[in-house]
């Protein structure tokens, strides 16, 4: 039995991204921080070697993965357990649906802990680029409303790896000063 806690975070959006008249023209960045209330996510081999047991605000006993309701139980157990024989259980120090990252929590942890299962540790930048990866692709780019959204918005709806994303945050802090305070009075 493996168990992994994978804490919380509440996003803070910064550089004007969430102001209509400049995010249309230029791209965002969010900087998230850790909390001291976690994910628990449980797994274990489970005795029907074809089934798959899942326990989280609901319960599934299965078949094979493409059955398994849960979207992202389903992505991550498609990529690495895809014969079954596995029982996952969840439990959480917040409910899901606060804004505070469950999503993500859940989906590192299931990764951590299903590659830690087969002694493979993944560094941390991998980690969050797989579950970014498996998140967009299991709940964002399925979302009709999200991508309707998006479009209306001319949002460019595309994940970055780590090279990627630091290479945005050294150019977003080397915005030019007269830049940041027309944004800064735009906030206001």
């Amino acid at each position: 039995m493996i168990t992994t806690q994978t804490p919380f975070r509440i996003s803070f959006f910064g550089g004007g991204s969430d102001i209509g008249s400049f995010y249309s023209r230029h791209p965002g960045a969010v900087l998230s921080v850790a909390i001291n209330r976690s994910m628990y996510l449980t797994t274990h081999p489970y005795f029907d070697l074809s089934a798959i047991h899942l326990k989280y605000s609901k319960t599934e006993l299965v078949p094979s993965v493409d059955q398994i309701e849960h979207p992202i139980l389903r992505a991550v157990l498609r990529e690495l357990v895809p014969k079954g024989g596995i029982e996952v259980a969840s439990i959480a120090d917040i409910p899901g649906g606060t804004g505070l990252g469950s999503s993500s929590a859940f989906t590192v942890g299931l990764i951590q802990n299903l590659n830690a299962r087969v002694q493979r540790f993944l560094p941390p930048g991998r980690l969050a680029e797989d579950a970014c990866r498996i998140v967009f692709k299991a709940l964002l780019m399925k979302d009709p409303d999200f991508l309707a959204d998006a479009k209306k918005q001319k949002l460019d709806v595309a994940p970055m790896d780590g090279e990627q994303l630091s290479a945005l945050v050294k150019k977003i802090y080397a915005t030019p000063k007269p830049i940041v305070d027309k944004v800064s009075e735009l906030i206001k």
